[in-house]
């Protein structure tokens, strides 16, 4: 296929407008195809890492050895692979990443090189992170009385500061000596009355 054919400038044209780094290495892992994308994300033109190997020029250092031993050995048995990983940029800032990795293979089947589709996640977990962290510290700080409750004690005359008695939460009425000094509804309603009594 000629790199002038129209069904080929229109696939380049979809991936670099993917929004997704896309790159293709060949069965040792040498680079032979970046989108536009990566070199956006990782600050590396294409013709600085055309040729040169992978994960050596994007690696952390926040992934094992034996991380990438795994990752290698399943692409390399035909397995789509997806997992995370931490990379770094050119310029040093670290990138979490979403990884899918799939082997390219030839009419006879033989696997000729791998794509791999990355898509940064740094600040969605960054933001699941701050999430868990402030439930956390939710459910360890003491609970606050909730409004009903302060309602409740505030219709018999405690106020929230105070610890009401204990047999007056246990279905137990409260003792008249536990509870504050109420006017008496019974004289409160013969004072209503008395000035009509009077005019009588």
């Amino acid at each position: 296929m000629s790199p002038k054919d129209p069904d080929l400038i229109q696939l380049r044209q979809a991936v670099d407008a993917s929004g997704e780094v896309m790159f293709i290495t060949d069965p040792e892992g040498t680079i032979t195809f970046v989108n536009a994308e990566f070199e956006r994300m990782y600050g590396y033109s294409a013709s600085e890492v055309l040729g040169r190997t992978t994960p050596r020029l994007l690696k952390s250092g926040q992934t094992s050895p034996e991380e990438y031993a795994d990752f290698r050995r399943r692409l390399r048995t035909g397995q789509i692979v997806r997992t995370e990983f931490v990379n770094r940029t050119r310029s040093g800032m670290l990138v979490r990443l979403e990884v899918s990795a799939n082997p390219i293979r030839n009419e006879a089947g033989v696997i000729t090189g791998y794509l791999s589709v990355q898509r940064d996640v740094t600040n969605r977990r960054a933001a699941e992170q701050a999430l868990q962290e402030s439930e956390a510290r939710y459910r360890s700080s003491p609970k606050p009385l909730t409004t009903k409750s302060s309602s409740s004690m505030r219709a018999v005359g405690w106020s929230t500061g105070t610890v009401p008695p204990r047999d007056a939460w246990i279905g137990s009425r409260p003792r008249s000596r536990d509870l504050p000094h109420r006017p008496s509804l019974r004289a409160n309603r013969h004072e209503a009355v008395a000035p009509r009594a009077a005019c009588d």
